[in-house]
């Protein structure tokens, strides 16, 4: 009944007319029964839907209004950025932050909003860690070279660009993005040059 199978459900209103019958009981009093079964069904499913959802509704106002600190960190961290908007209509401000101090995850601290490398959307999650354990960077130049060449690709480095604190501190993101193409050839001609000649002087 739980799950509305029509098939099983005739199938078993057949067994239980049956077995009451069996009973003594009369085959009309038997899907009277069944009639009321099927109604207590519906109602007992719809009601305890609406229950625990109005019980966590009231769970996650609670938390929004008494402890926005700790609702939106979780919210925002393990649901959905969306809660952004509400955290800033609470007066929290987004913190101005760069590549050299952003976070992975979102970070509430005295009013203010750290957002983390996991909210750059289309951010590969090893890039996110490798720049956490690899700056600081002096500039942009300096990241580009230090960045491992499987990472050259246009589409990895956009959405810093699009992100704009990441690399402002540094310089403009559209003259970084239309750049990108120049960095990366000049850092792999580099980083083959370094080749050359570190073979060179161990020969």
């Amino acid at each position: 009944m739980g799950k509305k199978n029509v098939v099983e459900m005739h199938k078993m209103e057949a067994e239980f007319v049956y077995d009451l019958s069996e009973l003594g009981h009369s085959e009309t009093k038997s899907k009277r029964y069944l009639q009321l079964w099927k109604s207590l069904q519906v109602m007992a499913s719809t009601s305890s839907h609406a229950y625990a959802y109005s019980a966590l509704a009231f769970q996650l106002a609670y938390f929004k209004a008494h402890y926005p600190d700790i609702f939106f960190d979780i919210m925002l961290n393990y649901s959905s950025s969306d809660y952004i908007t509400d955290a800033l209509e609470f007066d929290f401000q987004v913190a101005s932050l760069n590549i050299n101090n952003i976070l992975i995850e979102i970070k509430f601290q005295d009013k203010q909003i750290y957002l983390g490398l996991k909210n750059i959307k289309g951010l590969p999650r090893d890039v996110a860690y490798w720049i956490i354990e690899n700056r600081p960077f002096t500039n942009v130049e300096d990241f580009i070279f230090e960045l491992p060449t499987q990472y050259h690709k246009i589409q990895l480095i956009t959405p810093f660009g699009t992100s704009r604190f990441c690399f402002d501190v540094f310089e403009k993101s559209s003259k970084i993005l239309q750049n990108l193409p120049n960095l990366f050839v000049f850092a792999n001609e580099l980083g083959s040059l370094l080749q050359i000649q570190i073979i060179v002087g161990q020969k």
